[in-house]
């Protein structure tokens, strides 16, 4: 599982009572980072307080964490 071995998740869209907004909610509860789009279409993974950033924002976030910029 992706899921597993990933320290962070973009999750750009899910569905109502989706296997993704399930998996999502597993994610923030084993501890991973997950970020969506800031959109109001990504309302309901803002309310699974999922990280909502804009598309600069989440690729400075990537390469933050991987050492590419520093911190």
């Amino acid at each position: 599982m992706i899921g597993a071995i990933a320290q962070t998740i973009l999750m750009t869209y899910t569905a109502p009572s989706s296997k993704t907004l399930s998996f999502a909610q597993r994610l923030i509860k084993a501890g991973k980072s997950v970020l969506t789009l800031n959109s109001a279409n990504n309302s309901l993974l803002q309310e699974q307080e999922i990280t909502a950033l804009d598309a600069n924002a989440i690729v400075q976030y990537c390469l933050k964490s991987q050492n590419y910029i520093s911190q």
